[in-house]
């Protein structure tokens, strides 16, 4: 029963919500009152916190780091020469040309 409560609460993000809104607001109104949050409120709320910024940091990081690639790559295939008929095919473009052939001789 308990791993099958565990199973499903990590895949509902509503339930997810319901939880944190709970959480956050219970903490929220017992310091708007002036009692202090017992520890596993505090706990709780730091968790989710940790959670939720630590999802953001990990996705601002993931991105940082694609556009620093797309950089890279992108002053990589400056630096490289434009691809020319000489370096493609080791001829010059005169050699290239089509040679004149003789006819009926």
């Amino acid at each position: 029963m308990g791993m099958r409560f565990m199973d499903l609460l990590e895949r509902s993000t509503i339930v997810q919500a319901v939880i944190t809104v709970a959480l956050i607001g219970a903490a929220i109104t017992l310091s708007l009152m002036g009692e202090p949050l017992p520890e596993w409120l505090d706990r709780g709320v730091m968790l989710i916190l940790g959670v939720f910024l630590g999802a953001k940091i990990h996705v601002s990081g993931r991105q940082q780091i694609q556009r620093a690639v797309n950089e890279a790559v992108a002053a990589f295939a400056a630096t490289l020469p434009e691809p020319t008929l000489e370096a493609a095919t080791g001829e010059t473009p005169a050699e290239a040309q089509p040679k004149p052939t003789k006819r009926g001789g």
